[in-house]
């Protein structure tokens, strides 16, 4: 009898504890995903002006853009869009400020994007533009390529990022992952995790003219195909280079063999100490990073880096970006002519 009243007191008492825990009610974060169609249609706002095919933000915007349609340029003429700070996974599409989603030449220009877990992402996407942008305070800044909502393997093939400042990221500023013949050229890249991360088969990629500073890793390698790096200004990092090769554990990976020069010229790393007694601005000794990962032309004097002013698109500005995405597009088709 004393056992049977022990058992009920120890189950009413139980019970009392349970029933006075506030139930937690599981919200589901609110999609305010604006959606420009394939068919030139916008959904989800009336903050996006169409003329022609130039779609431009009248405000800022709490929630993020998914282009479908190809040809066209998203202008964010300095506005901002503010994602909700929390972490989405690969495939979510709240965690997402800007996707270019299967469809090509698309520009995306002159926008702030903050708080997102992917800034900008490209799926799918081919032969775009992302110029004059600011990502800041994401999880990654700008992502090529990835896992889409099938958790199959997406793509980014030839596309370019130049003039943008992308910093304080969290993890990465541009990660390449899946990320083949693109140009990311003439950005400031500072105050991030990895500045530059180069994921999976990722290859024909050419980094170059990029001011990468005050990042923990400056560029972060893992299991790559091989990449030209050259004319960069690698200054006040932890590490310049990191590769995951460097990690044994759980098991070691092989180091990935990426070109750090053009042939004449290489990089300007504040951490290379060699001498130039020729005075011809190339030091004397190859910078060597790893196996098979040197740098054999080290600048002595930092690469003079162009880059025009965030969100200061006057007509001087539009004809010299002008100029640089045609002489970057001459260079690609120069060299893929070469290659056939």
């Amino acid at each position: 009898m004393n056992k049977i009243k022990l058992l009920f007191s120890v189950f009413l008492i139980s019970f009392l504890v349970l029933a006075s825990i506030p139930q937690t009610k599981v919200v589901k974060a609110q999609d305010n995903t604006i959606y420009i169609r394939a068919d030139g249609s916008v959904e989800g706002t009336n903050k996006i002006n169409r003329d022609g095919d130039v779609f431009t933000l009248s405000s800022d915007v709490f929630g993020g853009i998914q282009v479908q349609k190809s040809n066209i340029v998203l202008d964010g003429a300095g506005h901002t869009l503010y994602g909700d700070g929390e972490i989405h996974g690969p495939t979510d599409i709240i965690g997402m400020g800007v996707e270019i989603l299967g469809s090509s030449n698309v520009s995306v220009r002159n926008l702030n994007i903050k708080e997102f877990t992917r800034g900008i992402r490209l799926t799918n996407a081919f032969d775009c533009d992302l110029y004059f942008n600011t990502l800041s305070n994401n999880s990654i800044g700008i992502e090529m390529g990835g896992i889409d909502r099938s958790y199959s393997t997406v793509y980014s093939n030839s596309n370019r990022v130049s003039g943008n400042l992308i910093k304080d990221n969290k993890n990465a500023g541009i990660r390449l992952y899946y990320a083949f013949s693109d140009i990311i050229s003439g950005n400031i890249i500072s105050g991030n995790d990895e500045g530059v991360s180069i994921w999976g088969p990722s290859s024909g990629n050419i980094i170059e003219y990029n001011n990468i500073t005050n990042n923990y890793k400056g560029i972060h390698i893992e299991v790559s195909g091989i990449n030209i790096i050259h004319h960069n200004n690698f200054v006040d990092n932890t590490y310049d280079w990191w590769d995951y090769g460097l990690t044994p554990w759980p098991f070691q990976l092989p180091f990935s063999i990426n070109t750090w020069d053009n042939g004449a010229e290489g990089n300007y790393w504040s951490k290379y100490y060699g001498s130039d007694a020729n005075g011809d601005g190339i030091g004397d000794t190859p910078h060597n990073l790893y196996e098979n990962n040197t740098d054999n032309y080290p600048l002595i004097k930092a690469v003079e880096i162009k880059v025009i002013p965030e969100n200061n698109l006057t007509l001087f500005g539009f004809l010299f970006l002008g100029i640089i995405l045609l002489t970057i597009k001459l260079i690609y088709v120069r060299k893929k002519n070469e290659k056939q």
